[in-house]
């Protein structure tokens, strides 16, 4: 087979190519991926494929694009594979990747359908993975409707209840977290705005991608001491989002495994 392309080929017939020394980080296997998603979908998610083969192998991580089938379009062939990331998600770092991705590129519709088909579902695993999903969308009309929805009709089984309440502390915090961005931005007192970015740094995960740089002004247009703070304030969220991403691989539906060999964590 031909791609348009023709200098992927010999990672696309031998995939582990991808881990030769000169590849040692995302350019230019993951780069050339991404800039394939618009004009050759099919194309990118085969070298997508190729990647995720020889991910275990790698020295740099592909945490970043394990959720990149969601930024694809309706194509059938992204479609199946969101199913598989769903179906052998494993932690609840794994299901964040998913939702950020489904928000990124504007397939939340999609991810909400999965959601809701979850919900619905006899089986607690899948409701479990409704809540938790949903706990890790960003706000919106749709979200909101449904947290409506769930919270209205809460399980009476006792661990999926507390998985929905820690499910909505999730999506609260996030929420929070744009509220107190907003008023850091927007506040003429100095201590105000302190305190506001404090309440940001502490609330925020790494949804906070999807809305600060649309909220913020231009660079240039900002004052002097708020691009420090906010400079220092990334570096501080950036150390809090590693520990935030160590925590959450050893959990689903914000529950600690009984034992590192059960299903589906072995």
């Amino acid at each position: 087979m031909r791609w348009p392309l023709s200098w992927l080929e010999p990672w696309l017939e031998d995939p582990r190519g991808i881990r030769e020394k000169p590849l040692m980080n995302p350019f230019p296997v993951i780069d050339t991926m991404l800039a394939l998603r618009v004009k050759a979908p099919e194309l990118a998610l085969a070298l997508y494929d190729a990647i995720m083969e020889q991910s275990q192998g790698m020295v740099w991580s592909t945490d970043g694009v394990i959720a990149f089938p969601f930024q694809i379009g309706n194509l059938p062939m992204a479609g199946a594979r969101c199913e598989r990331l769903l179906r052998e998600a494993k932690n609840d770092q794994a299901l964040l990747n998913i939702a950020v991705a489904a928000h990124s590129d504007n397939q939340k519709d999609r991810l909400f359908d999965r959601i809701e088909e979850h919900h619905a579902s006899s089986l607690p695993a899948d409701v479990a993975k409704a809540y938790t999903l949903l706990g890790f969308c960003d706000s919106s009309a749709r979200a909101d409707a449904m947290w409506e929805k769930f919270l209205a009709a809460p399980p009476v089984d006792q661990w999926l209840a507390d998985v929905l309440r820690e499910s909505a502390r999730d999506y609260g915090r996030n929420r929070k977290a744009r509220e107190a961005f907003g008023r850091f931005l927007s506040s003429d007192s100095s201590a105000v705005a302190r305190f506001a970015l404090k309440e940001f740094v502490g609330s925020c995960d790494s949804r906070y991608a999807l809305w600060a740089d649309q909220m913020r002004p231009e660079w240039d247009d900002w004052p002097y001491d708020c691009r420090v703070a906010y400079r220092l304030a990334r570096d501080v969220i950036k150390d809090r989002l590693s520990e935030k991403k160590r925590q959450r691989k050893k959990r689903l539906f914000h529950t600690p495994p009984a034992f590192s060999n059960m299903a589906p964590w072995r």
